[in-house]
């Protein structure tokens, strides 16, 4: 569930973030499918991907693929740039600014980009190509703001664990 925070400051909603710490693990990057080289380190609004470990989770690692939007998948945003084993504080739920794809307006609703070139990124719902349409993908953000360019910092509302107004095929 999200906390809405109810703030004397004027109408509107604030929505209070949800933040944790998690050890990065570097060791699970490997290529991307297409066999390209993968990002090797997380940096500031990178969508990263949290590790079941045992019975928590509690590492992260970069998304790879159209698996790292499925429903079952839970997602942060990276609050500050890290290396593998270093800890990293993750935005879970709340306004984070998201690295995301330049078809990304106000107002849509957003999954984790699928492509090579967007990895760490979020895409829009209408212009993320699905791997296989029959499956569902979590939508996990709505953009508060138009995307600058490529990879650019844009503020989203977020919500990494239960996702936000249901799933896209």
């Amino acid at each position: 569930m999200v906390s809405v925070a109810m703030c004397g400051m004027g109408p509107g909603l604030f929505f209070e973030q949800e933040t944790a710490q998690f050890e990065v693990n570097q060791s699970t990057i490997l290529n991307n499918p297409d066999g390209t080289a993968r990002k090797t380190v997380i940096e500031f609004g990178d969508v990263v991907l949290l590790e079941l470990v045992g019975t928590s989770y509690e590492k992260v690692t970069l998304p790879s693929g159209a698996s790292a939007s499925l429903p079952s998948q839970l997602a942060g945003i990276a609050l500050e740039n890290a290396n593998d084993g270093e800890t990293v504080r993750v935005g879970l739920r709340g306004e984070f600014q998201c690295k995301c794809m330049d078809s990304v307006s106000r107002g849509e609703a957003l999954l984790l980009a699928q492509t090579t070139g967007n990895q760490g990124a979020l895409g829009d719902a209408g212009s993320v190509p699905a791997a296989d349409p029959a499956v569902y993908h979590k939508l996990v953000g709505v953009a508060q703001e138009t995307a600058a360019s490529d990879g650019a910092l844009t503020v989203v509302f977020f919500d990494g664990i239960t996702g936000i107004m249901g799933t896209h095929n």
